[in-house]
């Protein structure tokens, strides 16, 4: 969330799209592995990681300053 603030209030920022989007990822993938543990359908795992890394990608990207 501070992140978040300091790209879009400063016109200097140092803003990691990478690491945001893996924190997402590996959340959502925890979440989808703890509701079934003993499943390891690949396949459907990512189906369930997409929405929220979708979303999370949006966000980043709205939050983005065009330079200038």
């Amino acid at each position: 969330a501070q992140r978040t603030a300091l790209a879009r209030e400063s016109a200097i920022c140092k803003f990691n799209i990478g690491t945001e989007l893996r924190m997402v990822f590996g959340t959502a993938l925890r979440e989808a592995v703890n509701v079934d543990p003993d499943r390891f359908d690949r396949v459907q795992i990512l189906k369930e990681t997409h929405d929220p890394l979708a979303t999370a990608t949006r966000r980043v990207l709205r939050g983005l300053k065009p330079l200038g």
